[in-house]
């Protein structure tokens, strides 16, 4: 992995099992490095594939028009990939069991959020972004922001759990931005409100 230009923005543990956290990694010191904006690494801490997932790593998994193959737990719904049959019903097993998988993480690792999760969508990406036309809003490449107008947080926040399956070893590459507090004044001033929006606010309050 690499974070550059901001390294310090990793807080590296040693817990190597998604169902219990290695000594002294649970709470306090783990949960106030997420709050200060860290990134918490897990590099020994792998999602591992039966031999009869792995085939699901491979590009012909899409339906060949989705960015990302799509689980959703809340209906245990599938959406995003060509398969059919007993393939099809691998590949719901995998990304379900990943989807659980990253719940009892997190609720171990940081109980204090426990209480309040609200579990959300399980992607899986067996297609490369490099090279894949697209337009600069849907370009993962690019540094930005994960809140986005077809499905706005309402003031809630976006807790990501990623782990690398590239079949071939290769590592996932990240450029992580600078924190916030350094990032919204180089934009606040351009950053314009449509009149009936605000009024619309407005009315509310």
């Amino acid at each position: 992995m690499d974070t550059t230009p901001y390294p310090d923005a990793l807080k590296v543990l040693r817990t190597s099992d998604w169902d219990g956290a290695a000594p002294g990694e649970v709470g306090g010191e783990t949960v106030d490095a997420l709050e200060r904006g860290e990134i918490l690494y897990f590099p020994q801490l792998a999602f591992q594939l039966s031999p009869d997932e792995r085939p699901l790593l491979a590009p012909a998994t899409s339906d060949g028009k989705s960015k990302n193959v799509v689980y959703d737990i809340r209906n245990d719904s599938l959406h995003g990939t060509a398969l059919s049959g007993a393939a099809r019903e691998a590949l719901h097993a995998m990304m379900r069991r990943y989807s659980e998988s990253t719940t009892r993480l997190v609720k171990t690792m940081l109980p204090d959020y426990a209480a309040d999760l609200e579990i959300a969508r399980t992607s899986f990406r067996p297609v490369r972004v490099e090279g894949r036309p697209t337009s600069y809003k849907k370009d993962d490449t690019r540094l930005h922001v994960d809140a986005f107008s077809s499905s706005p947080n309402q003031g809630r926040r976006i807790l990501r759990v990623f782990s690398n399956v590239n079949p071939e070893g290769e590592p996932r590459r990240w450029e992580v931005g600078e924190p916030f507090e350094a990032f919204a004044p180089k934009f606040v001033d351009r950053i314009t409100v449509p009149g009936a929006l605000s009024g619309a606010l407005l009315e509310h309050l």
